[in-house]
Formats: C-alpha cells, sequence, structure tokens
C-alpha cells in the first residue's frame, strides 16, 4: 500500500463515526472472512459503517482513490462477491436495525454495538 493511500486511510477514519480497518489492524482478518473459506481476498480498506451516514464518505473515498468497491451485507454470498482485492469493502455486517421514518420516507440504519 503506498503512503499516499495509507494517509488517505487515516484520514477517512478522522471522518466516519464507523471502523476503518487497513491490513495492519486489528481485526482486519476476522473482518475480511466470509463464509466461503475458498475465498481469500484482502481489500485494501475496510469500512465498517456505524450509520446510514458513513456510506457516502466511504464512497467517496472509493472514488477519490481509484479502488473498486465491494459491498458486505453478512458475508454469506458463495461467489465471494462481497470482498474485492485491494478495494474498498463496505462491510454492513455490523447493521442490525433499522427505523423507518414515515413521514420524510427515509430509514436509518443502526449498529447493533457502539462504534469504535
Amino acid at each position: 500500500m503506498t503512503t499516499q493511500l495509507s494517509d488517505a486511510i487515516k484520514k477517512l477514519g478522522g471522518t466516519i463515526k464507523g471502523r476503518v480497518l487497513s491490513p495492519d489492524d486489528a481485526g482486519y482478518d476476522e473482518a475480511r472472512q466470509i463464509g466461503n473459506a475458498m475465498i481469500d481476498r484482502r481489500p485494501a480498506v475496510i469500512v465498517q459503517p456505524a450509520d446510514g451516514g458513513d456510506v457516502a464518505p466511504a464512497i467517496k473515498f472509493a472514488r477519490d482513490n481509484a479502488l473498486e468497491i465491494s459491498v458486505r451485507g453478512a458475508g454469506h454470498n458463495i461467489a465471494g462477491n462481497a470482498l474485492c482485492d485491494d478495494g474498498l469493502t463496505i462491510d454492513f455486517s455490523n447493521m442490525k436495525q433499522v427505523r423507518v421514518d414515515v413521514e420524510k420516507k427515509t430509514r436509518l440504519r443502526r449498529c447493533r454495538r457502539d462504534a469504535r
């Protein structure tokens, strides 16, 4: 990973409420595991949003740094599409609750545990 990308990942971590994991971080290997153990992809960064507000900055980060984006829901996709090598994985597996605002016609997902 380049120093420039590493610095950008640190900056991203300061802008969102959820976790931002790079390959050297504790929890990275656990976060990239999926149900199909034959898939062994290594994203450059894994974003675990605390709420919906963390998603747009993660996508902007990927675009600004020309990174492929993959989306991990619960990690059960047998083809392994929930992960990408050298890209950005948005990992929604910790978001277990949805609140719907009927008047505004919006929904907000919340993390089951406190953001770190």
